[in-house]
């Protein structure tokens, strides 16, 4: 039985195959002994989509078997279980309290949590929501004797995989916590709870009978106490906005009721209770004429709307509900502030070989051509590589090589995956032609060692022969050497480890490409200090001029003297911003995204049906433009570097050169310019700062493609990697601006939401973020949002009582009847 090597991630999701409409898993994370930290440190986090930071590298990580709702604001809390997924046995081994050899039935899981001490974790077939019947269950587990005094809970928490056991009792000499070991992983095995409960001998005690005609439950204590503060509530809003429609208030109270778990029972009381607290607002002082019929039904669909959704409750509106009009001294909405505008790709800056090809895939399949632009361009760089190189001024030895990082950015409707798909099959194709020259290599290497091989068998057999015959014989040594194993040639890859990568790129020092389709997974990857060696890789390849060492136990020594790298990806807007925001600071301020230069993120292009075939003139051009530049010569095109003795090198004309004089010198000036007075953000500063070794290296790509048979750089060549650089500028703008002002891309998003049906009328910033849409799950973005909504006309702040002790209550906003929303 060997160690299974398992993520929190792909874990959590094998245990949690199915999850009820609202809830989430929740996990915990910290440093330390588990006995000696703080109460605050068990906090429990959701997992929606990406993993909580708390989960870090070293830390004692647990998850909770049940499921669970949020609270009133918001918090996933294990005081509101939804369903429970997993039935776990704990302490279970030689060091445990149990005996393996107890359990008869084979676990979803085995998790090494301290030596010779595991947990069997068993995968429930379907989310068990009868949480009284579970807890029938633990207690006949405990009663056996297979769990420990805190077993008998469905919300209890258990060990991740990737966590560590950091109890005093566990540490080791060197100080170190105990790694946890997945020995048993078979998330295929689910048992249905009947099955388990037989397959591990389990005797639950008998239920309650209830009787054959259940009475309507009558709310306890703890439900009458919600259901005041709903009817409260319902009564304070309606008070603060008189334009509030007081029917939609009473619909509203019963989806409240469900999703907060009150049975119908409460609703008269909750009814009678608004009422008795609007009378103060009625004429007089006398309460206004009820329709208590209307009324009644108004909050029985509420309620029935919202125990339909739990999670949606608070959204709803009772039909065919009128908005008041809108008074006079309402301000008129204006415009929220855009993103920063951004030119069309002009199509003359690309080389002339490719921009046929890139125009017709652009308007047969209706996505930006720029998406199909910058992975052809960072793709034929690729190719180039280290083989050449190109100095831009007249006798210094600055150079640069034309490997670049590229990166298209864009929502999932932009179709990023198919441009890149289309830009990419040159590139390709040269990989499919290599892996079957490679392919012949390694057959070829095959025989050459079998040759080896029994040659040296047979100087082998030959001295034991002598020796056998004489001790004292002289015998012959072997000194052929092995035959070298052949390089493989490599043009592309897709999700190397860094000691992987490496290799490749020993064998490929001029240089590849990485091609990620969503590169947010690369990025986060990077992130993680567990990975420095990749993230130090990738640092030194950018350049094209640096060199990195490997010292591996397994394999040894891998050493790059000097290598090329060449990036290329997709990135949705919302994951870019929340990584520029976050490498601006800390550790992560070490100019990676900076690297990704040939950045674009258009705007949308207006879609038509298009079904016609390809331009198979232009494909074939732009396919015989990057086998001919594969198959280039460069020794013939470039001048000997006397220096350093490095890879040969091209210069500019002399008219290019005043044009590269002119405009460097211009372009330092005001950078410098704009550092002194701060008129920039630091991390576009940097981005922007880069911009002549990019001019070097685009130039270079652009000389290849279009005149490659020249020693020089020509001016028209240089006048087109200017415009990129034009082009190039304002997209950089909009990317550190989308990051730096997320409440822009916020308000926008919560302004196209509030345009739709079902919204509320009145709504605080936590209840947005908890309803869990796209790009809205921010707390602090989200509040920075409905302030900018607020400021810009589109949002009216609902006057509170704030005289009363304690926290001031958050923002209560209602949209603006002039909003047209």
């Amino acid at each position: 039985m060997g160690e299974f090597s398992i993520s929190n991630a792909d874990f959590l999701k094998a245990v949690f195959h199915t999850i009820p409409e609202g809830a989430a898993p929740v996990v915990v994370g910290f440093h330390g002994d588990p006995h000696k930290v703080a109460k605050s440190h068990w906090a429990t986090y959701p997992v929606n989509g990406s993993l909580p930071a708390c989960l870090a590298p070293g830390t004692n990580q647990y998850f909770s078997t049940a499921s669970v709702r949020p609270d009133e604001s918001g918090r996933f809390s294990r005081r509101n279980p939804a369903a429970v997924h997993a039935l776990v046995i704990d302490d279970v081994g030689s060091n445990g309290k149990v005996d393996r050899d107890l359990i008869t039935i084979p676990p979803s899981w085995e998790l090494e949590t301290s030596p010779d001490n595991a947990q069997l974790g068993f995968i429930l077939d379907r989310p068990i929501t009868d949480l009284d019947l579970f807890q029938r269950v633990l207690k006949a587990l405990k009663a056996k004797g297979y769990t420990d005094p805190n077993g008998n809970n469905p919300v209890r928490l258990v060990r991740l995989p990737e966590g560590v056991n950091a109890k005093a009792s566990v540490i080791d000499h060197h100080g170190e916590p105990f790694p946890g070991a997945v020995w048993v992983w078979a998330p295929e095995l689910r048992y249905a709870l009947p099955d388990l409960v037989t397959g591990l001998g389990l005797k639950l005690d008998d239920a309650p009978k209830p009787s054959a005609e259940p009475p309507a439950p009558e709310p306890g204590e703890w439900d009458q106490a919600k259901a005041r503060k709903i009817a409260w509530d319902a009564a304070r809003r309606t008070h603060d906005n008189p334009q509030a429609s007081r029917h939609g208030e009473i619909f509203k109270m019963g989806a409240f009721a469900a999703r907060d778990g009150l049975p119908q029972a409460a609703l008269e009381s909750m009814l009678k209770e608004f009422v008795e607290l609007m009378r103060a607002a009625d004429t007089n002082g006398e309460p206004a004429e009820v329709n208590w019929a209307s009324e009644r039904a108004a909050i029985r669909d509420g309620w029935a709307n919202g125990a339909k959704d739990r999670k949606k409750a608070w959204t709803y509106s009772p039909p065919n509900s009128e908005a008041a009009p809108a008074p006079p001294d309402l301000p008129e909405p204006t415009p929220l502030p855009s993103l920063p505008a951004v030119p069309e790709l002009p199509l003359d800056i690309l080389p002339d070989a490719l921009r046929p090809w890139v125009e017709d895939c652009a308007d047969r399949a209706r996505f930006p051509a720029d998406f199909v632009a910058i992975a052809g361009m960072v793709s034929l760089g690729s190719v180039v590589g280290r083989r050449i190189g190109i100095r831009l001024k007249r006798d210094d030895d600055w150079t640069e090589y034309p490997n670049v990082w590229g990166l298209n950015i864009g929502p999932p409707s932009a179709l990023k995956s198919p441009a890149a798909g289309q830009a990419l099959k040159p590139l390709k194709r040269l990989q499919v032609t290599a892996d079957e020259s490679n392919a012949q290599a390694s057959a070829a290497h095959e025989a050459e060692m079998e040759g080896y091989q029994l040659r040296k068998a047979a100087v082998k057999k030959d001295n034991a022969k002598k020796l056998s015959k004489d001790p004292g014989a002289k015998i012959e040594p072997f000194t052929e050497p092995p035959p070298d194993a052949p390089p493989k040639m490599t043009y592309w890859t897709s999700n190397a480890t860094a000691e992987a990568l490496g290799v490749l790129l020993a064998e490929n020092p001029n240089g590849l490409l990485v091609e990620r389709d969503e590169i947010s997974a690369l990025l986060k990857d990077l992130e993680d200090d567990a990975n420095a060696t990749a993230r130090g890789l990738y640092l030194s390849g950018w350049s094209g001029k640096e060199g990195y060492r490997f010292d591996r136990i397994i394999r040894g020594t891998t050493t790059l003297p000097k290598y090329a790298l060449s990036v290329f990806g997709g990135i949705q807007p919302g994951p870019l911003s929340r990584y520029v925001r976050g490498a601006a600071t800390g550790d992560r301020a070490d100019g990676l995204l900076q690297r990704f230069q040939l950045a674009t993120w258009p705007d949308p292009v207006g879609f038509e049906y298009v079904d016609r075939a390809p331009n198979a003139n232009a494909r074939e051009e732009a396919f015989n433009l990057f086998s001919r530049t594969d198959s280039l010569d460069f020794n013939f095109i470039g001048h000997p570097d006397r220096f350093d003795d490095d890879v040969k090198f091209v210069r500019l004309q002399p008219s290019a050169q005043e044009l590269f004089i002119e405009w460097y010198t211009a372009f330092m000036l005001e950078r410098r310019a704009n550092e002194a007075n701060r008129a920039e953000s630091e991390s576009l500063a940097a981005h922007l700062g880069k911009y002549p070794g990019l001019l070097g290296k685009i130039a270079l790509i652009l000389h290849i493609a279009d005149d490659y048979q020249t020693q020089a750089v020509s001016q028209r060549t240089l006048m087109k990697a200017l415009a990129w650089l034009e082009y190039l500028a304002p997209h950089a703008e909009r990317i550190y601006h989308a990051a730096e002002s997320p409440e822009t891309t916020a308000a926008n998003l919560l302004l196209a939401r509030l345009r739709k049906p079902g919204m509320p009328t009145q709504f605080r910033a936590w209840e947005i973020v908890r309803n869990g849409w796209h790009g809205l799950t921010d707390r602090d973005a989200v509040k920075r949002a409905c302030r900018l909504l607020y400021e810009y006309g589109w949002l009216i702040e609902i006057p509170q009582d704030t005289s009363g002790p304690g926290r001031k209550p958050d923002a209560l906003y209602s949209v603006n009847p002039r909003a047209g929303v």
